[in-house]
């Protein structure tokens, strides 16, 4: 709650900027602790019609969220009404929202057994790690690419096996 909080005082002395961040990481953040869908989406649509601008990580978690309530097709793939990953190759000078959409992108692929599409997010946001390694995306998105990884049977590639013993390493750190 104190991100919403924040999201209140920034609107309140006009900081729309302070709000875009509030918001955004209050909606992710509730995402990936597990709060409930049906409440979250609730806050996610208020807070959409709310932000001056939509980053893309904030679109991503709108998608994945509508995806898991609306049991969609397919899921695994946030191409919908409010994302679509390949917007993220015109998305040019923001690494630190490219970074963290493609995380979402990744975990959701490994919630409904889309290892290769895992794979290839995590690949895509393995030379943007600076820009998450200081915050939870970061062992979200090792956490998934190391399950990935293991659900392939990419076990056999000694190139596979250095990068998941690579990250558990960082992840008992």
């Amino acid at each position: 709650e104190p991100l919403i909080q924040a999201y209140k005082a920034g609107l309140e002395v006009g900081k729309q900027s302070d709000c875009n961040i509030s918001s955004v990481a209050y909606c992710v953040y509730s995402f990936f602790s597990g709060k409930s869908l049906t409440s979250l989406i609730d806050d996610i649509e208020e807070l959409h019609h709310l932000l001056s601008a939509t980053p893309s990580q904030f679109s991503a978690c709108h998608q994945a969220v509508v995806n898991l309530i609306r049991n969609s097709e397919s899921p695994a793939s946030l191409d919908g009404d409010y994302f679509n990953p390949s917007y993220l190759a015109n998305v040019q000078g923001n690494e630190h929202a490219i970074s963290r959409s493609l995380v979402i992108c990744c975990v959701m692929c490994t919630l409904f057994n889309d290892y290769v599409g895992a794979l290839n997010f995590a690949d895509r946001c393995r030379p943007l790690t600076k820009y998450i390694i200081m915050i939870y995306h970061y062992p979200i998105l090792l956490f998934h690419e190391t399950l990935a990884m293991i659900a392939t049977n990419k076990l056999f590639m000694k190139e596979y096996v250095d990068i998941i013993e690579e990250n558990m390493l960082k992840l008992k750190a």
